[in-house]
């Protein structure tokens, strides 16, 4: 996340030395291959080239001590970001440079980034917890469609049974016959 350059332009990669600043914030998924690199070496050339906070995720809970760590740059390194308490005990690490707070949650198998706005309370996992919310939907949609359908071919039945019995027919009508 860079903070105060124009988004006009595309661009494959991000050279701090064409945009005149270092990202504000990076967060990395940390990796089983790269994770000594990220902790150790690419976290002092962060704080070197000024990045002022570095977060590391790890989805599988694995490789790090926790799913997620915060690192905020004071007297030119990095020390952790520590943790708040949001409502319900639900522990969170704050971003000054973000102004949010941040947590890892397990939905569906996956390890989702949490952001919480500190003022409202409010969360948002973003595009996951949409897609949560339309499958959910979808899924709804597709049970009442099916419940509706159901209910006609019944009604259906149950009329043709009456024409039946009204006109002395004994033998099903229609596609059934």
């Amino acid at each position: 996340m860079v903070f105060g350059v124009g988004r006009g332009r595309k661009r494959p990669t991000f050279g701090v030395w064409e945009e005149g600043k270092p990202p504000d914030f990076v967060l990395e998924v940390a990796s089983p291959s790269t994770a000594e690199n990220d902790a150790r070496h690419k976290a002092k050339e962060y704080a070197a080239i000024g990045v002022r906070e570095y977060w590391r995720l790890d989805p599988d809970g694995t490789i790090m001590g926790s799913s997620l760590e915060g690192y905020r740059v004071r007297g030119g390194r990095y020390r952790w970001v520590e943790s708040v308490e949001g409502t319900g005990g639900v522990e969170y690490l704050r971003s000054s440079v973000l102004g949010l707070d941040l947590r890892t949650d397990r939905r569906n198998g996956a390890t989702v980034l949490v952001l919480r706005d500190p003022r409202t309370g409010e969360e948002s996992n973003g595009a996951l917890e949409e897609s949560d919310r339309q499958r959910r939907l979808t899924e709804e949609q597709l049970t009442a469609a099916r419940d509706e359908a159901s209910a006609a071919k019944d009604r259906i039945r149950l009329l043709e049974q009456r024409l039946r019995d009204f006109t002395g027919q004994s033998r099903p009508m229609g596609r059934d016959a």
